[in-house]
């Protein structure tokens, strides 16, 4: 790719937290000679320090989520960085801001689809619509056939184009051994946000369920739902087992001290939990979500439940944890698949994409 690199500015709520925010960091960190340049636009960067962050950080003057600041602190952004490509990500209170701010400036928008896209947001209506005026392009991470009509229609009238997450597994700390040593307890794990559609509750009911095996639970994320959670932990009598540790930026290594991962969500679009546990040789058990159906049925890399049954995840919770060969194997397939998802060959991607998008007229 030859010329100058192209400059493109990711607009995001929050640099930690989420798969999209690791995504970002990884595209930036694999970009080198791709002929692109990586800057973000934020309202909260959670505590991050420069050396945690791979590219250029412009943040928001007000650190609420829903500001009329975000108006004019993105135009200003746009004057002093001088980006050619605004790539809006989430949520909708930054993606209709920096969407119409880019066409106001002549500049090419991207407009992200992050997960199966459907209308369950009061902000989703305006934001479908703002994307469908002002944007040029959408990039999905998500199979664009489990969205909703609209979307899907957005999808094809924005020319769109489907690159899955990537995981750095060169990166990750591996797990030494499929074995759980006998007297000890199984150790599960669940990595995400604490938010309805993540699920936990199907899992903490599930668990409740095999009270007969010794078993722990960590729980690695924050959210609105934690409180109520923790309240039906106490419900089911299972809240000696739990141990909450809030949001980590060392999850790799969590992952490689448990013998495998929960992924219960209701929606998910390219699971970045679900690829880095699988690059750790973490065995996991995971929603039919259509973002895992899509990238794991095939495989047989994962055990594979449906959101909505108790009974069903009991069951699954069960096998793993007395099977060996079972854990064995999925390490083994999983392990073969991920590999596909390296890092560097996502942000080749993405390259390619935004210099296309120049080529194009605004």
């Amino acid at each position: 790719m030859s010329g100058s690199a192209i400059r493109v500015l990711h607009c995001i709520h929050s640099l930690a937290g989420g798969g999209a925010e690791r995504q970002l960091n990884l595209l930036a960190r694999n970009s080198q000679d791709l002929g692109v340049e990586h800057a973000v636009f934020c309202v909260s960067r959670a505590g991050l320090t420069e050396e945690q962050v791979a590219m250029p950080v412009f943040q928001a003057s007000s650190h609420t989520k829903w500001n009329w600041h975000l108006w004019g602190d993105i135009a200003a952004t746009l004057r002093d960085y001088r980006p050619q490509v605004v790539h809006a990500w989430l949520p909708a209170s930054m993606t209709i801001p920096a969407l119409i701010q880019a066409r106001r400036a002549g500049i090419h928008a991207v407009f992200s689809y992050r997960t199966q896209m459907i209308f369950h947001r009061p902000m989703a209506v305006p934001e479908w619509a703002v994307a469908l005026l002002y944007s040029d392009r959408v990039v999905s991470n998500t199979p664009v056939e489990s969205c909703a009509r609209p979307f899907r229609y957005l999808y094809r009238v924005k020319r769109g184009l489907y690159i899955p997450n990537g995981v750095a597994t060169a990166e990750a700390a591996r797990k030494v051994s499929c074995a759980i040593t006998p007297g000890t307890p199984v150790k599960v794990l669940f990595v995400g946000r604490l938010v309805v559609e993540k699920n936990l509750e199907c899992l903490l009911r599930a668990l409740a369920e095999v009270k007969d095996i010794d078993w722990r639970l960590t729980v690695c994320g924050r959210g609105a739902e934690e409180a109520q959670l923790r309240a039906l932990a106490d419900t089911l009598h299972i809240a000696e087992r739990i141990e909450w540790l809030g949001y980590r930026t060392d999850v790799a290594r969590i992952m490689a001290e448990h013998d495998f991962l929960v992924l219960p969500s209701w929606r998910e679009g390219s699971p970045n939990v679900a690829l880095e546990a699988m690059a750790t040789g973490l065995p996991c058990i995971l929603s039919r979500a259509p973002g895992n159906v899509a990238l794991f049925e095939g495989p047989d890399a994962a055990l594979l439940f449906d959101p909505a049954s108790v009974t069903e995840l009991a069951a699954a919770l069960r096998r793993m944890m007395t099977e060996q060969n079972l854990r064995a194997r999925l390490r083994s397939q999983a392990g073969s698949w991920v590999s596909g998802f390296r890092p560097e060959e996502i942000a080749r991607s993405y390259a390619l994409f935004y210099h296309h998008l120049m080529a194009a007229r605004p």
